[in-house]
Parts: C-alpha cells; sequence; structure tokens
C-alpha cells in the first residue's frame, strides 16, 4: 500500500484489508501516524514557494496508474462451459432413456 500527501490530521486507525478470489477476505485494523518527519522521499510530494520566497506545502498530483482489474470472465467462461457440459449431459441422458422406453415397448 503507497500512501502520499498524507497530513497529520490523517493519523488514525483504518481497516487495511486483502482482497482475494475464492478465499476469504484478509481485514486488520491498522494505526496509521502521520509524522512531519521531512525525509527525502516526502520532497518528492511537495514543492512550491508563495511571492515573499516562503517554501508553501502543495501536493503535486501523483501519477497514477491504473493496474488491469483481474477480469471475472476466465471464470464466467468456465462456469458457463460446464453449465452447458451439464445441459448437454442430461439432455442426452433423457433422449437415451426416452429411446430405451421406445424400443421396449416396440418389442
Amino acid at each position: 500500500v503507497t500512501m502520499s500527501c498524507l497530513t497529520k490530521e490523517d493519523t488514525g486507525w483504518y481497516w487495511c484489508g486483502i482482497q482475494r478470489d475464492f478465499a476469504r477476505d484478509e481485514m486488520d485494523f491498522t494505526e496509521l501516524i502521520v509524522t512531519d518527519n521531512k525525509g527525502t522521499l516526502a520532497n518528492d510530494f511537495w514543492s512550491g514557494k508563495d511571492l515573499s520566497g516562503n517554501k508553501t506545502r502543495s501536493c503535486k498530483a501523483p501519477k497514477v496508474v491504473h493496474k488491469a482489474d483481474r477480469s471475472r470472465t476466465p471464470i464466467l467462461i468456465i462456469c458457463i462451459l460446464i453449465m452447458g457440459l451439464g445441459i448437454i449431459t442430461i439432455i442426452s441422458h433423457l433422449t437415451k432413456r426416452r429411446r430405451s422406453q421406445r424400443n421396449r415397448r416396440g418389442k
């Protein structure tokens, strides 16, 4: 988890978790503590000067990287194929049963 542009007011307790397909989601109550520690990493996110030359803080918009959602389309396709196979099996079984009943009546 990466968080940027946090302020001291963001300090608090938050739910943090992992969403997983086919398994129970893992959730944990986590404390977030934001301090005034001005490290080199923080300088990448903060910039700006006002007219008097005093440094002001304004958060730069982070580069948003959209990861492709793991699509559930393959799961849906597999479910549809299994259902289709089940329907075909049932129809085939009923057709064979009907034929065998006709053959018995005919003899």
